[in-house]
């Protein structure tokens, strides 16, 4: 897990979740579903009644039927005659190779597809890109928005947020690869946060970001704009942070205010040679007198060599 940044002012969901935390993860899945087994196991001839559920089975039940895997299940089921999908096997699937593994043994890592073939293993980075893509997050709209080297942004509906979710093109999803992305992008924007430059306030979780959105693009005829791209240009240069400073990674609210929106998911171990990398690329975006311009006021960026 990803430890959210600390903000002046947190940013606050426009939605509330509809089931408890601990139902939110894996883990959650895995804790309520080993507390279940055990109890099961206390009482391995305890008649089965159709009719009844304890408070435990009937919580995760409850909760997977109102998952959208479940939900899609449910839409789809067979007609009469046909196995359809249970509750208890949507659990199983959403549960299937989890990171580690739980206390008790759970059923569900030996579970098959009809075919005989070993289900693939549950990857949260992969099915929050495929829920997107069918225009879902938390039962909320989403419309796709833009698409980054990294990842896909889109727009949740009713808000004034922005999500962005990797899109696995240069991962695979692997996982370790992408929570490794989310945490440079994360110290990225604590390092630049620090240096007291705008920048666009984010939220990260596991698997996903959520990012306010800034309404307007830059306007590069607009001088005062151009002042405050410079001003990151020079803090980049000067304090030795690497950014990326790309035309199109900048936004401007109502009052004119230029916010960088985008952080790096990779960096270099030879930080300078990462700031000097970031700053060459990021001016080809700009004409070349605007590139001079940004530029002007880093003294030490003329004394490097390329």
């Amino acid at each position: 897990m990803f430890t959210t940044p600390v903000h002046s002012k947190p940013l606050a969901l426009p939605f509330s979740p509809s089931v408890d935390n601990d139902f939110q993860t894996p883990e959650g899945y895995r804790d309520l579903t080993r507390m279940y087994n055990e109890v099961q196991a206390a009482a391995p001839r305890m008649p089965v009644d159709e009719d009844f559920q304890s408070p435990l089975r009937n919580r995760i039940t409850n909760h997977q039927v109102n998952t959208p895997t479940a939900r899609a299940d449910a839409e789809n089921t067979p007609p009469c005659g046909k196995s359809a999908v249970s509750p208890k096997r949507v659990l199983e699937r959403d549960l299937e190779g989890a990171d580690s593994p739980p206390a008790a043994p759970i059923k569900s890592q030996k579970f098959k597809s009809r075919a005989g073939v070993a289900a693939a293993p549950f990857n949260p980075f992969k099915d929050q890109h495929q829920k997107l893509l069918n225009g879902e997050f938390n039962l909320m709209k989403v419309t796709f928005f833009a698409k980054g080297s990294y990842s896909n942004v889109y727009s949740i509906e009713g808000s004034d947020l922005l999500l962005k979710a990797f899109h696995g093109e240069k991962s695979g999803f692997h996982e370790p690869t992408l929570r490794k992305y989310l945490t440079h992008s994360a110290e990225n924007y604590k390092a630049i946060q620090a240096l007291g430059l705008p920048v666009a306030e984010i939220t990260i979780k596991d698997g996903y970001i959520l990012q306010r959105k800034i309404p307007h693009a830059l306007d590069r005829n607009n001088p005062n704009q151009m002042e405050q791209v410079q001003a990151f240009f020079t803090a980049s240069i000067q304090n030795n942070v690497p950014m990326d400073l790309q035309a199109q990674n900048f936004r401007v609210d109502n009052d004119g205010k230029v916010y960088l929106i985008d952080f790096l998911e990779e960096t270099n171990e030879n930080v300078e040679d990462e700031v000097n990398y970031q700053i060459t690329s990021s001016l080809t975006t700009f004409s070349p007198d605007i590139a001079k311009f940004l530029t002007a006021n880093a003294s030490n960026w003329q004394s490097r060599s390329y």
